[in-house]
């Protein structure tokens, strides 16, 4: 299974997460291998810089069972200590397959990453982009937050697809009018009542980090008040629970 370690996180909380998970091997690049092996003395370095300067063939295929773990994802957790959340290859499939077919992605369209690596939203488009085969474009940085130098390189790429937090999209709906986007994801905290972009959908979800980023979503031109959260994912149920007044 897969662990994504954010580099910008301190020493601490990185060393957390390899001894919380007893992890094997570290994935590193050449820009990253100095600081992973002053951190993980007992741990493989697997420099990936090398591998691409290689032919590496094919890949041996792995027997899958769906209730294995795919991912742990880690959250900070309501006591500052970072909660791991283990996330199975059924969830994924889950969650791809039911936004895939929702939302239209395919081989033609090109998703920004917008969320740190570290975040469970990051874990979900790399999956959903491999498993409709689209096109990943790793949003740089520096412009995350510029609405403008965001919407430039949205078109220079051709990214039709973005997953953002809801107050950078409502702050992205407000500056940008013409976009390469056909679908604009948000979550985080409650979108509220806002009017719908007219060239490009708004989607909002909902959901924890362990239903694998969202457990429901909605079109923001369908909602019947703005409040709701939307239609489940795939193998999805949930209970709605009477509030206990005193």
């Amino acid at each position: 299974s897969y662990v994504p370690l954010d580099d910008t996180h301190p020493d601490e909380h990185i060393k957390f997460m390899l001894h919380d998970t007893d992890s094997q091997v570290i994935i590193v690049s050449d820009e990253t291998y100095e600081r992973a092996k002053s951190l993980a003395n007992n741990i493989n370095l697997l420099n990936i810089s090398d591998i691409v300067k290689k032919d590496v063939g094919n890949a041996s295929n792995l027997d899958i069972s769906y209730g294995d773990l795919a991912c742990i994802l880690y959250t900070s957790g309501t006591t500052g200590v970072p909660k791991g959340v283990k996330i199975t290859r059924k969830s994924v499939i889950d969650v791809a397959d039911s936004y895939i077919e929702t939302y239209g992605l395919d081989k033609s369209d090109v998703y920004g990453l917008f969320s740190s690596i570290g975040f469970d939203v990051s874990s979900f488009v790399i999956s959903v982009v491999m498993r409709a085969g689209a096109c990943l474009s790793i949003i740089p940085e520096e412009i995350r937050f510029n609405m403008s130098e965001l919407n430039k390189y949205f078109i220079k790429q051709n990214v039709t697809h973005a997953f953002i937090t809801t107050q950078v999209g409502k702050l992205f709906m407000q500056s940008v009018d013409d976009t390469s986007l056909d679908v604009l994801l948000v979550a985080g905290e409650k979108l509220g009542d806002v009017e719908s972009p007219k060239d490009y959908r708004l989607i909002d979800t909902y959901g924890p980090t362990e239903a694998f980023a969202f457990v429901s979503s909605i079109d923001n031109n369908h909602k019947l008040d703005d409040s709701s959260v939307g239609m489940l994912n795939y193998n999805t149920k949930a209970s709605i629970q009477k509030p206990q007044y005193k």
